[in-house]
């Protein structure tokens, strides 16, 4: 058995690759390695993802990635957007010492490991062992659309307003084309301002269409032809889940109820598509938190993403933030 770090994918390993994840109880599209190419080169990111080999067979892969903290100060995150996390089909013992260990001798400032499956648990007490700290801060809104009515889960302020929106909003799947994705990113650029954050960069969207084109769907809001709001999905096939990521609502509109019926149409086209999640992304984990009550009236189960960090001696000497 022997170890490795990959910084990118031959087509031999990304077959191998894909087909470990696609077969594993806890693997997900985002830690595929058309997830994990976009993210690299649409971020500019540096990869250093874990492999481990059995003669030629692959049987362990940790996808990471090196960010920037502030000026020279790195840390690696497994992974920056989506879950990530170790997935072993095989020695799951030996393969994940063997990994943290590695991981711990390439250690920059910090190393974070965000997983949505609730089956990493079982590596708690690994983690313990190289001084990871688990935290549970944030979690999703799932639905399980196997039983799920949207007409008696749904809370009754949601009803009302989601009935009070403007009936001349046309709601339709958008074709995901040059033109519609930078619309909406527009959109999406705008709100995360008004709110204070940072976009993700126009390159990841247009890599993401290059590479993940059949797991995106993109739903659209329009007023008179115009687009005024938009919603973008992952699609984890696999996983019989699509995954709410990202929003955009054109200003003048944010107080339209838009984000409502753009959910309660991708509720109804999940249903009449087969899947059995719907995942409304992260909030934190605060009831008084405005984005934790809008996602909890839509009646779906709080389920933690859980989070492991390790702090390196020169962050803690830094107090890095």
């Amino acid at each position: 058995m022997r170890l490795d770090i990959i910084t990118e994918f031959t087509e031999k390993t990304k077959k191998q690759w894909d087909n470990l994840i696609y077969h594993s109880k806890t693997g997900t599209f985002f830690q595929t390695t058309e997830w994990l190419e976009s993210v690299q080169a649409g971020l500019n990111l540096p990869a250093k993802h874990l492999v481990a080999y059995e003669t030629d067979r692959l049987i362990g892969v940790f996808p990471n990635f090196i960010k920037n903290k502030r000026a020279n100060i790195k840390k690696n995150v497994s992974i920056p957007l989506g879950s990530g996390g170790p997935v072993i089909i095989k020695d799951e013992k030996k393969i994940i010492h063997l990994m943290l260990k590695l991981l711990d001798k390439n250690l920059y400032s910090q190393h974070k490991i965000i997983c949505h499956d609730h089956a990493y648990l079982r590596y708690n007490d690994f983690f313990k062992l190289f001084d990871y700290k688990l935290d549970m801060d944030s979690c999703r809104f799932i639905i399980d659309l196997d039983s799920y009515n949207i007409n008696k889960d749904v809370k009754p302020s949601r009803k009302r307003k989601i009935k009070n929106a403007n009936k001349k909003i046309q709601i339709s799947i958008l074709p995901l084309t040059e033109d519609n994705l930078r619309t909406f990113y527009a959109l999406y650029s705008s709100l995360v301002k008004k709110f204070g954050s940072t976009a993700l960069p126009f390159n990841f969207f247009s890599v993401l269409l290059e590479k993940c084109a059949s797991n995106i769907l993109l739903v659209g809001a329009s007023l008179e032809k115009i687009i005024i709001g938009s919603h973008l999905y992952i699609l984890d096939n696999s996983r019989s889940t699509i995954f709410h990521f990202l929003s955009g609502i054109e200003k003048g509109y944010t107080n339209d109820h838009i984000s409502d019926i753009l959910h309660k149409y991708a509720l109804n086209w999940s249903v009449q598509n087969g899947y059995r999640y719907y995942d409304f992304g992260n909030a934190r984990t605060n009831f008084e938190d405005g984005l934790f009550r809008y996602k909890e009236s839509f009646g779906g189960r709080p389920v933690p993403t859980i989070t492991w960090t390790k702090n390196s001696k020169l962050y803690k000497l830094l107090k890095i933030k």
